[in-house]
């Protein structure tokens, strides 16, 4: 579950391995996730992607990125910035955000933020567990 701040501005967010937008525009993800798990900590996740579909008037919007640890410091400074631009023709677009050998140092809650035109527009959490922590750990699927 996620929460918006933003009004209706967010319809769908979620956490994937890969994510990519066709040439008609639709969104394939492919790998949903909620929650990450290391053999240890610290560790880097190698590659994993946020997909958002945004209802945003037509025109030029900005959009920043940041994840908070448990303790709610980032853990990107300064995390990716974008330009947005939503045709005349369209209520709607979508936003898909990879990120790269991410090191995660401690486990608990962490959450990712989406701020739209300087506003929190989404809060999506996802748990960063170790091993130990989780029964269903297997080498499949975690890193």
């Amino acid at each position: 579950m996620f929460s918006t701040d933003g009004g209706d501005q967010v319809r769908l967010a979620l956490l994937c391995d890969y994510a990519l937008t066709s040439e008609d525009g639709k969104i394939s993800a492919i790998g949903l996730f909620s929650s990450i798990t290391f053999h240890s900590l610290p560790a880097a996740y190698p590659r994993f992607f946020v997909v958002v579909v945004a209802a945003l008037a037509p025109g030029t919007h900005s959009g920043q990125v940041s994840i908070l640890g448990p303790t709610g410091a980032e853990i990107i400074p300064e995390g990716p910035s974008m330009g947005i631009e939503v045709p005349e023709q369209s209520s709607e677009t979508n936003l898909i955000i990879g990120f790269d050998s991410l090191t995660f140092e401690s486990p608990g809650v962490h959450r990712l933020q989406l701020r739209l035109d300087g506003r929190v527009a989404l809060t999506l959490p996802f748990g960063v567990v170790t091993a130990s922590d989780s029964p269903n750990f297997s080498t499949v699927g975690n890193a």
